[in-house]
């Protein structure tokens, strides 16, 4: 099956023995020039593919949020989203599972 251009990928089966899933990852950062630049060097580096990613100005001044689509197991999403605690203008951010 061609994971990138397949619409069902993230749907499991329950043939599916893989656990890989979509999940959808919730970032804060100090809205600076670069910091998205920064979390997804993050992503690429570790080996993990974005299928999809938005950005822009949250309601706080000076924040910005980002919010990224990225399938993988649960344990190496986790392990993913700990990386991110080493971005110095991270403010905070949050997981969920994406249900299709």
């Amino acid at each position: 099956m061609n994971q990138v251009l397949d619409p069902h990928w993230g749907v499991l089966y329950e043939e599916d023995l893989t656990s890989h899933k979509s999940h959808t990852v919730n970032i804060l950062v100090n809205n600076a020039p670069g910091v998205l630049n920064l979390v997804t060097g993050v992503i690429s580096i570790k080996g993990y593919n974005i299928q999809s990613l938005a950005a822009g100005p949250a309601e706080m001044e000076g924040i910005a949020w980002i919010t990224s689509v990225i399938p993988g197991t649960d344990e190496s999403i986790e392990k993913l989203v700990q990386q991110f605690t080493f971005i110095l203008h991270l403010c905070s951010f949050s997981m969920d599972e994406n249900v299709f």
